[in-house]
């Protein structure tokens, strides 16, 4: 909430402030707000001693104490690996005694010399006392400073957590101290965040330093990983200190910064801006009173119960909540408005070197002297001053639109995904408008003299700020039209209640009672808000006797530590936490299914609930038969084989598979036609073959059309260019060997034996022609459902595994990523591994986990640390942020499961089992409970309606009858809402989204274009000769097409879940406009997977170094190009001549997107429309039937009686089992 707008945020004079505070004071104290009322003379206090204040803040064991008495250059403070300070413990300049007041506002002076030991004691045992003041003699710094040390933020004490909390409204900035092995803690961003959001300037030190280890990670990398998460958390920090307080001659020390920054601030005279200060005391003073004025809203309930009229309570809460979340909402985003609008806006960067470049020659054409050829010179010049201008202007709007009108576009769409109305017409309103920006008006110039570089520069910055200015105002008018739709829904609703409460005058006398306490609580609201702009109406004289009489006499004290320790708190009740166990993490699915299929008979007989019944038998069956895919991935030589083995218990897969001839191996659990140990063989067709075989030699332009072109090809280019083709050679060679034996069972799918398995697997001259082996294997992996896949190396020569790999990324339901111990990442790992952190986020949880395997070969425990120091390092640089690494040995597992083990690796196959504990976990509470919850709605769900019905069935006859002809006419009314529903805002949305993935992608293949030339023209590749060139460039393309394909893979998925997130919505949306209507209309919502897969088209396909001739004669040398700078203008020569080719793939990708995803939602929109009417017309059939003269209520009764015991056996067996526990 911001306090006003209106008010100037200048800093106050003394005597201002302290008038404000006072005024805001009194209406605290005269509602009996008594916290926010000492809040608020904290601050006044604060403001009339002129004091500065900074507070030290952070985890318990950061050494926070310990950093103040270093600051202090003097043992103030206790200091412990426990939490020490129990209290806020302020510390000032002053004569030496020490104040400690009591809870009981009394208060001990200690005169000096100060026995400390005694002060650390009252620090540590906080229960009785409610502040210490320490004014300590010698204090090293100038000013009226004040430094506050506050207990630990995640210390378990619940006294230290709200005396932390209550103590920010005194501090002027923070110094928030973590420990350097707690850096990247979630609950670090969180506070910091928080602080940033009360408007709290923020320092971060990073202590105790000595904990670094140069050879795990450099420090300069952790200095700008640290300013980076901070970065990403969106917390503006001031400044970053690194310290120790163990070893202060460290390199990396900065202990001495902080207090040079200390002193510096407090050199720095007090300046107190009320707004911020005051901000959140009203908002929480609000808050405070509105929970303590709905006695109307009692009273009004309490006579509706009476009368025993449910339906107008259900409308009266469901109004209520609405117009309150309606008027939360508009709330939060007026708060956020103008920051969120800044961001965008300021962030853009209107007029680059290309614009700028524009503007010059716009500029040029305003010059008086400016002239255009010989012949014809008038008209030419006055057409180029038109072109010109005209360039400009097209570029302008272009950066404009690409970098600020997308983006608030996106903002104001992300803004109504949390809109609690109706958002279709906000929506609307959004796609509708047009950002009307005088473009000509704004390059207008007058004639000028000339154009110097100065004249360009300034032009171009008071030609961005006008813009974004322009852009501004827009944006501030579409959410003025926004915030004015919302209101007019509110009142409408408010209306509507209103009708229907006429019928009752007395109901709707005390409801317009409530709604009149609802005014005056906003206008009251108003009321203090205004106290802000008015002159004060107390003198400073008053205000000053005021703040005396509130000083606390002390009574100077010389006490034994032990009395203190004696003073104890009032006693206070126990709070209780209830822990409540839910049914997931009681039961199993095959018991949670057996109660769905209870169910599932206890309603199969009643009529019109035959679709139930057998939707709730269909979830029993899939609870009952649940598979769930665990995708390995990783280079060939990291052991994915073997690991699958050790899970498996036994040597079943081929551990040795030849990287360019992979076959997917998928384990499955053993069914009645698939008998343990044997195995399906799945032959490539001959299009997939011809595919593979065309990727090898795709450079050549060559592509063959039928296999007997293929082995003519493949000999050739055997006999030619053998030398050249690398790990290709064993593919071809396979293929020639193979292609006699094999060809009759291309495209074809056959049985084997576990024996033949491992000939089909590892025979380069079979395996090259098989697409997959699904071999079914009975053993504790496979009966708990999960079918494990063995995919292609990541280092595959096969282009069509890179699609085959994201499809297992994409739908299996767990990932594992294994890399070697002693094996650092290749390229193809890293481009894997980027991938994975492209599509992360559009998982619904984490599903990947990362081994590192071959632990055992680590000379110690310290070693492997390191190694997994450094795993997650590169995972963080791939955007994992938050791995799961698991260290294991599957050598050492696979041993002790086929009683091999040697002595020696126990340690490791205890860590094989941490792993295995953590992925079944995953499967049993993460999967698998969101399976048991969904059967758990469903049973919910046949009890509301089981009731529903016994209700309707016992009503009169005249009321069945009044029913009955309501029902139809509500059921006409939402077949008009189903047909007359439009898809056109969820295409233009995705039309929206798409053209801005495409718009990003691109910019990072162009931001991340110089690494990938650096990379593949480097020292080792790169000679002085044109072959090397040419092989650098070739390899560089191929990169480029990798990067392309899993670009535009990662946005397919993005695309795909904001499909099916914007269908989602859509279909919350039907539901609640058809449940105005009336309550009885519920639907399930429909499955919106897409119909097809959107499949990728390899990209650049007949880009070759040939096409790069002109940018190769930039090479001079190696000489010139690594030493002499010669690499970065051919690189900028290469993008230059790239951008061509890739703004040819991404417009023609673009189309294939809206053209993909205009089917997907037509198909799904489809689908949600039907599938609602065929189950509205199931609920309309069973409601007829209940409301029939002839329905037996006793039937439905008895149903809702069986459902309910289902339900009830589950919560006695949930304490029972919770009792066992």
């Amino acid at each position: 909430m911001i306090i006003n707008k209106g008010i100037s945020m200048r800093l106050h004079t003394r005597e201002v402030t302290l008038n404000q505070l006072y005024a805001i004071y009194k209406y605290f104290e005269q509602d009996g707000d008594q916290v926010r009322a000492q809040k608020t003379i904290d601050i006044m206090n604060k403001v009339n001693d002129n004091e500065y204040s900074l507070a030290f803040c952070g985890h318990f064991s950061a050494g926070k104490s310990t950093l103040i008495n270093y600051i202090l250059k003097q043992p103030i403070l206790p200091s412990s690996p426990i939490p020490t300070s129990a209290n806020i413990v302020k510390i000032r300049s002053g004569n030496g005694e020490a104040r400690v007041t009591l809870n009981d506002q009394k208060c001990l002076i200690f005169q000096p010399p100060i026995d400390f030991n005694k002060i650390k004691e009252f620090a540590k045992n906080g229960g009785s006392i409610q502040k210490i003041d320490l004014m300590i003699q010698n204090f090293p710094y100038a000013g009226n400073l004040v430094l506050l040390d506050t207990p630990g933020i995640d210390s378990t004490d619940e006294a230290h957590e709200l005396s932390t909390a209550s103590s920010f409204h005194l501090a002027d900035a923070v110094f928030y101290v973590t420990d350097y092995n707690h850096i990247q803690s979630e609950i670090n961003f969180q506070f910091t965040r928080d602080l940033a959001r009360m408007g709290k300037r923020i320092y971060v030190i990073i202590n105790q330093i000595d904990k670094h280890q140069e050879d795990e990670l450099s420090f300069t990398s952790l200095k700008q990983s640290v300013k980076q998460a901070f970065k990403d958390w969106d917390i503006p920090v001031e400044e970053f200190f690194f310290t120790t307080m163990k070893a202060e001659d460290h390199p990396f020390n900065q202990a001495h910064r902080v207090t040079e920054k200390i002193a510096e601030l407090a050199g720095i005279a007090p300046a107190y801006d009320v707004n911020s200060l005051l901000n959140h005391l009203i908002t929480e003073h609000l808050n405070w009173k509105e929970a303590d004025s709905n006695q109307a809203r009692n009273h009004l309930e309490q006579k509706l119960h009476d009368k025993q009229n449910h339906h107008l309570l259900e409308i009266i809460d469901s109004a209520e909540k609405f117009s309150k979340s309606i008027i939360n909402f508009r709330e939060h985003e007026e708060d956020i408005f103008d920051e969120q609008i800044g961001l965008i806006i300021e962030n853009s960067n209107i007029t680059p070197y290309e614009s700028r470049e524009l503007a010059k020659s716009y500029l040029e054409s305003k010059v008086t002297s400016f002239k255009v050829g010989r012949i014809f010179g008038k008209s030419k010049k006055e057409q180029e001053k038109e072109t010109r201008k005209a360039n400009l202007i097209q570029n302008i709007k272009q950066q404009t639109e690409s970098t600020i009108l997308w983006n608030l576009n996106e903002y104001f769409q992300r803004m109504m995904n949390d809109y609690p109305g109706q958002k279709q017409e906000s929506q609307n309103i959004i796609q509708s408008f047009d950002y009307d920006i005088p473009y000509e008006t704004i390059i207008e110039v007058d004639q000028l003299a000339s154009v110097t570089s100065d004249l360009v520069l300034n032009f171009s910055k008071d030609l961005a700020s006008s813009i974004k200015k322009a852009a501004g105002k827009q944006a501030l008018t579409l959410f003025n039209t926004l915030v004015s739709q919302w209101e007019e829904e509110r009142e409408q609703r408010l209306t509507q209640v209103k009708e229907e409460l006429k019928s009752d005058h007395f109901i709707l006398h005390i409801w317009q009672d409530w709604q009149v306490q609802l005014t005056n609580q906003r206008s009251y609201k108003d009321k203090i808000m205004n106290e802000l702009t008015k002159r004060s109406r107390y003198t400073i004289t008053e205000v000053m006797e005021y703040l005396q009489s509130q000083q606390i006499e002390g009574s100077i004290v010389e006490m034994d530590i032990k009395e203190v320790k004696d003073i104890e708190p009032e006693p206070k009740p126990e709070l209780i936490a209830k822990k409540v166990e839910t049914a997931q993490s009681i039961y199993t699915s095959e018991q949670v299914a057996l109660k769905l299929q209870k169910a599932s008979q206890a309603l199969n007989h009643l009529p019109g609930l035959e679709k139930l019944a057998q939707e709730l038998k269909n979830r029993a069956d899939s609870l009952m038969n649940q598979t769930y895919t665990l995708a390995l991935f990783g280079a060939f030589s990291a052991g994915k084989s073997s690991f699958a083995n050790a899970l498996l218990g036994a040597n079943v897969l081929p551990v040795s598979p030849n990287p360019t001839t992979a076959v997917i191996n998928r384990i499955l659990p053993p069914t009645g036609i698939h008998k343990h140990g044997t195995a399906t063989i799945h032959a490539k067709t001959e299009t997939m073959l011809l595919d593979d075989l065309n990727e090898l030699w795709y450079e050549d332009g060559l592509k063959v059309q039928d296999l007997a072109m293929a082995r003519k090809q493949a000999q050739t280019m055997l006999k030619k260019q053998s030398y050249a083709l690398g790990l290709k050679v064993s593919f071809l060679e396979a293929f020639l060997k193979g292609i006699d034996s094999f060809e009759e069972n291309i495209g074809k799918s056959f049985a084997v034996s576990l024996e033949e398995f491992s000939v089909y697997a590892t025979d380069e001259t079979k395996s090259c022609f098989i697409e997959r082996i699904d071999l079914y294997y009975d053993c504790d992996l496979t009966r708990k459902g999960v079918i494990l896949v063995d995919t292609p190396g990541a280092d595959s020569v096969n282009a069509r595994h890179t699609g085959t790999s994201f499809n297992y990324i994409k739908h299996s339901d767990a990932i594992c990523f294994i890399t070697y111990y002693n094996h650092p990442f290749a390229r193809a790992d890293r481009n894997f591994l980027d991938q994975l952190g492209r599509v992360k986020d559009s998982f619904s949880m984490d599903k990947m986990f990362f081994l590192l395997n071959a632990a055992d070969l680590a000379e110690n425990l310290e070693e492997r640390k390191v190694v997994e120091d450094y795993l997650r390092s590169e995972l963080q640089t791939s955007g994992i942020h938050h791995p799961r690494i698991y260290p294991i040995s599957s050598r050492a597992a696979l041993q002790q499961r086929t009683e091999e083990l040697n002595s020696g690796n126990e340690a490791y196959i205890e860590l094989f089992s941490h792993f295995e504990s953590a992925f079944y976990s995953f499967i049993q509470e993460e999967l698998k409970g969101i399976l048991v919850n969904a059967a758990m709605l469903d049973l919910d769900k046949a009890l509301q309606l089981t009731s529903r019905l016994v209700e309707l069935s016992n009503e009169t006859e005249e009321q069945k009858t009044k029913r009955r002809v309501q029902l139809h006419e509500n059921w006409e009314r939402v077949l008009a809402i189903l047909n007359e529903k439009r898809f056109t805002h969820e295409m233009a949305r995705m039309k929206q989204e798409t053209e801005e993935l495409i718009h990003y992608s691109k910019q990072r293949i162009n931001l991340n274009f110089p690494n990938y030339f650096k990379e593949f023209f480097n020292p080792g590749t790169l000679k002085d000769h044109r072959q090397s060139l040419l092989a650098c460039t070739n390899r560089l393309l191929d990169q480029v097409r990798i990067e392309l394909a899993n670009e535009i893979q990662a946005t397919s998925l993005r695309l795909e879940v904001m499909v099916k997130k914007t269908m989602h919505d859509t279909y919350v949306q039907l539901v609640q406009e058809i449940q105005t209507i009336h309550k009885d209309w519920s639907f399930s919502e429909p499955k919106s997977d897409l119909q097809n897969e959107y499949n990728t088209d390899r990209a650049l396909l007949n880009l070759t170094a040939d096409d790069f001739k002109e940018e190769l004669r930039l090479f001079k040398g190696t000489q010139h190009f690594f030493e002499k700078n010669g690499r970065k203008p051919m690189a900028d020569a290469f993008l230059e001549k790239l951008n061509d080719y890739l703004d040819v793939y991404y417009t023609d990708q673009q189309n294939k997107l809206f053209e993909h995803f205009e089917s997907a939602i037509q198909y799904i929109s489809l689908s949600l429309i039907e599938e609602m009417k065929t189950e509205g017309n199931e609920r309309l059939k069973s409601m007829e039937l209940t409301l029939n003269k002839k329905s037996n209520p006793q039937i439905y009764l008895e149903a809702e009686k069986q459902i309910k015991l289902i339900l009830e056996s589950e919560e006695e067996n949930a304490v029972a089992a919770g009792k066992r526990v």
